[in-house]
């Protein structure tokens, strides 16, 4: 079997950015800025002054569910718990912008035979770790 893989390049990722708030203490965070993604799942890549800061994925199968319920507990401070990956985001100036990609654009990326034999969530994971591979984004070092 064999299976190729177009991940985006990192001109593609920061061009497509959107920007994310960063909720502080007492600060609500809400995910009508992910536009029609809000309900989505799939990849999604943090960055800033063109930097890729962290990439991760969401699947309707897992406890993450959408990218509204992901990047709420990365981005709001009661939520995230105060974690390295919401400090190293709340640090960022200008402000953070993030990159999503459905499970369609993500299934678009593969190609060969087995890609219709593997679930949209396996195909999430297959390219979240290859872009991790790829880019070494100082979020997914810990």
């Amino acid at each position: 079997m064999q299976i190729e893989i177009a991940i985006p390049a990192k001109e593609e990722i920061f061009a497509k950015g959107i920007p994310l708030s960063i909720a502080a203490e007492n600060e609500s965070w809400y995910g009508r800025q992910l536009g029609t993604y809000i309900k989505d799942s799939g990849v999604y890549i943090h960055h800033a002054n063109n930097i890729i800061l962290y990439v991760g994925q969401t699947s309707k199968e897992g406890i993450w569910g959408n990218f509204n319920v992901r990047l709420r507990r990365e981005c709001q401070l009661k939520a995230a718990g105060n974690s390295y990956l919401y400090q190293l985001l709340r640090e960022q100036h200008p402000a953070v912008k993030t990159s999503l990609y459905n499970f369609g654009e993500v299934y678009s990326m593969f190609q060969g035979e087995i890609r219709d034999q593997l679930s949209h969530e396996r195909l999430t994971l297959i390219l979240e770790q290859f872009m991790i591979a790829a880019y070494q984004p100082r979020g997914n070092r810990r």
